[in-house]
């Protein structure tokens, strides 16, 4: 039990009081810690009560009379067996935590860590089976605490509920449909599954795909497309490869972007892909991406034309470019693979498929690098570009 200089009451008289005063100035001050386990604010409050009954002249309602001499006596004893009942448990106390202490191979600087950590409790739920063909609807989660599991989803659909998506869009979009309508762009007829032999075998097809996507990048549809008709005619397959030189391999794909550093990349990743995959592509995204010279938009490509699965989209510099035009990314971007995030992260999965090949030819097109039609484009008056592109040709035309 813990001494509090026994909870002094508001109904204790004034004598009393100041006889348990007497009493604890007469105790050393070791034990005088002891019994108030180490806090000095109870002698403190005690003063201050004694001060504030002084002024009050409260006087006792169980007893009105003056404390005797026998009252003293009698509460002198009683006072001696609570000091030694208390003086008992600190030495119980003390008793314990160096036992503890010494099990634990700990110093006396960290006996209040143990102490701190036995006092955890660990609240578990646990289904009952009886309740199993009861009728009663008996809650499986506590009302007063959440799982991780249950804060995730209730974050994920407050996600969903803030989504950023551009003001627009779906009208945007098919205002790009509608001047696409034609298909005539270069990567209508040039793309990297029309250049690849759809006729020879199906892990054929699919290397041709791979190469021709390598091929493009850094190049025209045109110079790709011509690339990769030669290395038909001369036997686009895993074998035949590895057999050529580098210098044959070299003029067979020239004049492509970087044709030296990819020549060095088609040895390394048409090796990899005979001695692990057996003569095939990998089948997954995390596969290709560990192949020399594949970014993440060559892989997304590959995994739509080569496995026909949709794994993300294909964010090339053409779309790259007209979704910072249109304003289809929160803030403007620099890198592709950033713009890439921030579409998947707003735009419908149903329309992943189509948008890279109608934004690629858009931006072969109209939306190009330099110079772009925005006069002619439908979404001049949607696209933030194409207003102020407008508007500065008017102002052009106004001063010549």
């Amino acid at each position: 039990m813990s001494l509090n200089v026994v909870n002094i009451s508001r109904y204790i008289s004034v004598a009393r009081l100041n006889c348990y005063l007497h009493l604890l100035k007469m105790l050393p001050a070791s034990k005088n810690h002891q019994v108030l386990n180490g806090n000095r604010r109870h002698t403190r409050s005690l003063s201050r009560k004694s001060n504030n009954y002084n002024h009050l002249k409260v006087e006792s309602k169980m007893s009105p009379r003056v404390a005797s001499a026998s009252d003293i006596k009698t509460e002198d004893t009683q006072y001696t067996k609570l000091l030694e009942n208390s003086n008992e448990a600190v030495g119980r106390n003390e008793t314990y935590r160096s036992d503890t202490a010494n099990q634990q191979g700990l110093s006396d600087k960290n006996t209040t860590r143990v102490r701190k950590q036995r006092s955890k409790i660990t609240i578990k739920y646990e289904k009952n089976d009886e309740f199993e063909n009861n009728n009663t609807d008996v809650e499986t989660v506590s009302p007063y605490f959440t799982t991780k599991k249950h804060e995730q989803t209730d974050l994920e659909q407050e996600n969903k509920r803030t989504k950023w998506e551009p003001e627009g869009w779906s009208l945007v979009l098919n205002n790009i449909r509608e001047m696409r309508k034609h298909q005539d762009a270069p990567v209508d007829s040039m793309g990297c599954d029309t250049i690849s032999d759809r006729t020879s075998a199906p892990e054929i097809f699919r290397y041709q795909v791979l190469l021709s996507l390598m091929l493009s990048s850094q190049t025209k549809d045109e110079v790709t497309s011509a690339a990769m008709m030669r290395l038909r005619e001369y036997g686009c397959n895993i074998d035949n490869i590895l057999e050529t030189t580098d210098e044959k391999l070299g003029k067979l794909i020239y004049p492509v972007g970087f044709w030296k550093r990819k020549v060095e990349y088609i040895k390394k990743t048409t090796r990899i892909l005979k001695e692990k995959y057996h003569g095939d592509i990998p089948h997954s995204l995390e596969g290709l991406l560990q192949l020399p010279g594949i970014g993440p938009k060559m892989a997304h490509l590959i995994m739509k034309c080569a496995w026909d699965k949709l794994t993300g989209i294909g964010v090339d510099t053409h779309v790259h470019r007209i979704s910072n035009r249109l304003g289809w990314v929160p803030t403007q971007t620099k890198e592709p693979e950033k713009t890439r995030k921030f579409l998947e992260d707003w735009l419908p999965r149903e329309y992943w498929n189509e948008v890279n090949h109608l934004l690629v030819g858009f931006g072969q097109q109209l939306c190009r690098p330099v110079n772009p039609a925005c006069v002619t484009c439908l979404n001049k008056e949607l696209c933030p570009t194409g207003r102020k592109n407008v508007k500065a040709m008017k102002i052009t035309k106004k001063k010549t």
